[in-house]
C-alpha cells in the first residue's frame, strides 16, 4: 500500500470529522435552555430553537463542503500539478460519481444528525450529562438505535422526542451510517478523486498513454480486482473505485493502451439498461468489457431458446455487447432479429451437427432477416469438428441470388461455449 494515499484519506476524514464534532457541540450548547425539560426535551420545547438549529445545520453542511474543496485543492498540488490546474480539477470532481450531488448528501447527513442529537439531548438532560458529552455521543460512529440508552428510552420507556417518534426514527429503524462517518467517507472519496485525476493529468503531460491499476492493500475486493490486468486509457478514470480505496495508478509509456474508450461506452450502456425496467439479466464484465441484457418482451423458443442464451453468454464472456431485444409479434409473418451484437442487428441460427450443409443453411436463415448485419451460428458439437470453411464457401456460392447477403460479421459458437470469428461472407 502507498502510505501517502492512506495518510491522505485519514487526514481528510479527521479534519471533516472535527467539523461535525464542533457543529454538534455548538448545537448542544445552544440547546442548554431546554435542559429543564429533561427526558421530555424536543427542539420545540424552546421557542425559536428549532429554526436556530436548522440554520446551524445548514452552516455545518456548507463548512464541510468548503473544507472538502480546500482539501481537494491541496491534493492537486500534492499530486504535482500547479495552482492554475486547481479550478479545472475541482470542476471535474464536482461532476464525478463521488462529487455529483455531494452537497445534497451532506445536507441529508446533517438532517440525520439533528434527529440523533435530539435523542441524545433528551437522554443526556435526563441523566444530567454535560452538553459536550452529549455532542460526543451524537457525533460518534456508533449506531444510536442499538445503544442501551436508546433501547431503554425509545423502545421500552415509551418516551422520546416527537420528531423521532412521529418521523419513524424509532429504535431499530435508523440510518446505519452515522452522520459523521457518512460525511467523512464522502469527503475522503472526493479528495482522493481529485488526487487521482491530477495524477493522470500529470502522467499524460509526461507522455504516458495509459495506466495500470495496482492493488494498494490485501483486503478482498472483487471490484478492485476486476480493474487490474487492464491497460486503461488516460481518458478513462476508474480510481478510486470506492470510498477508502487505496489502489493506485501505474503509468504506461509504451503506447499499449487497450480498448480505447470502450470501457466508458459499455459502462454507460450497462447503467442505461440497468435503470430500464424493460430489461432483465443485465450484466457487465469489467475485465472483458462484455455486456448482456434481455428485453422482457424477447420470446425464447420453448425448445431451442437455450441456443440464444448460450450464444449470448459466449459473446458476453468474449467481450461483446449482446442484447436480446423485444420482438414484434403484432404483424403477421414479421421477421424479427434477435437484437444487437456490438450495436448491430444480429440473428442466431442452429447448425445442429456442423456439417457444411447445416452451416450454409444457418447463414441462409440469417440472410432472410431484414437488417441483419451479424450472423451467429450455433453448433451442437465441438467447433473443431464443424466443417466451417466448406459451409461458408457453399453459402458464398449463392452470391447473386435472393438467398445470399453480405454480413458485417459472422461468429460461430459451439456446445462448449467457445466462440470463433469467421471472415464476413463475400471475403472467404
Amino acid at each position: 500500500m502507498e502510505r501517502r494515499d492512506a495518510a491522505l484519506i485519514a487526514r481528510v476524514e479527521a479534519e471533516v470529522r472535527r467539523l461535525v464534532e464542533r457543529g454538534a457541540q455548538d448545537i448542544a450548547a445552544a440547546c442548554e435552555a431546554g435542559r429543564r425539560f429533561g427526558q421530555g426535551f424536543t427542539y420545540e420545547s424552546v421557542q425559536g430553537l428549532d429554526r436556530e438549529v436548522n440554520l446551524m445545520l445548514v452552516e455545518l453542511s456548507d463548512r464541510c463542503m468548503e473544507k472538502t474543496e480546500e482539501l481537494e485543492r491541496k491534493a492537486v498540488l500534492e499530486a504535482g500539478l500547479a495552482e492554475d490546474d486547481e479550478d479545472a480539477v475541482i470542476a471535474w470532481v464536482g461532476s464525478s460519481r463521488f462529487g455529483d450531488g455531494a452537497q445534497g448528501r451532506f445536507d441529508s447527513y446533517c438532517s440525520h444528525l439533528k434527529y440523533i442529537l435530539e435523542g441524545w439531548l433528551a437522554i443526556g438532560f435526563a441523566r444530567k450529562w454535560s452538553s459536550a458529552y452529549i455532542a460526543a455521543r451524537a457525533a460518534s460512529d456508533a449506531d444510536p438505535y442499538t445503544t442501551p440508552e436508546w433501547r431503554s428510552a425509545f423502545r421500552e420507556g415509551g418516551w422520546g422526542p416527537d420528531i423521532i417518534s412521529s418521523g419513524g426514527y424509532r429504535w431499530g429503524r435508523g440510518i446505519p451510517v452515522s452522520p459523521a462517518k457518512g460525511i467523512a467517507l464522502g469527503a475522503g472519496a472526493m479528495v482522493m478523486s481529485a488526487y487521482r485525476h491530477s495524477e493522470l493529468i500529470g502522467y499524460g503531460r509526461r507522455g504516458a498513454t495509459g495506466y495500470r491499476v495496482r492493488r494498494g492493500s490485501n483486503y478482498p475486493c472483487a471490484l478492485c480486482d476486476s480493474l487490474c490486468g487492464i491497460t486503461w486509457p488516460i481518458s478513462v478514470e476508474v480510481l478510486p473505485a470506492h470510498p477508502h480505496c487505496v489502489c493506485y495508478a501505474e503509468p504506461v509509456y509504451d503506447g499499449t493502451v487497450d480498448r480505447s474508450d470502450l470501457y466508458a461506452e459499455r459502462l454507460a450502456e450497462y447503467e442505461r439498461y440497468s435503470a430500464d425496467p424493460n430489461y432483465k439479466d443485465v450484466a457487465f464484465d469489467r475485465n472483458t468489457m462484455g455486456l448482456k441484457a434481455t428485453h422482457v418482451r424477447h420470446t425464447l423458443n420453448s425448445k431451442k431458446g437455450w441456443y440464444e442464451t448460450s450464444a449470448q453468454n459466449a459473446g458476453y464472456k468474449a467481450g461483446h455487447s449482446v442484447v436480446l431485444e423485444a420482438e414484434d409479434h403484432t404483424v403477421l409473418h414479421k421477421k424479427n432479429t434477435e437484437g444487437l451484437w456490438d450495436g448491430r442487428k444480429f440473428e442466431i441460427a442452429g447448425a445442429e451437427n456442423g456439417t457444411s450443409n447445416n452451416i450454409r443453411n444457418a447463414l441462409k436463415h440469417c440472410a432472410t432477416k431484414p437488417g441483419c448485419e451479424v450472423a451467429v451460428i450455433f453448433v451442437l458439437e465441438d467447433m473443431k469438428n464443424a466443417d466451417l470453411r466448406t459451409g461458408l464457401a457453399r453459402y458464398n456460392g449463392l452470391r447473386g441470388s435472393s438467398q445470399w447477403k453480405e454480413f458485417k460479421e459472422i461468429y460461430v459458437v459451439d456446445i462448449n461455449g467457445d466462440i470463433k470469428h469467421l471472415p464476413p461472407a463475400g471475403n472467404d
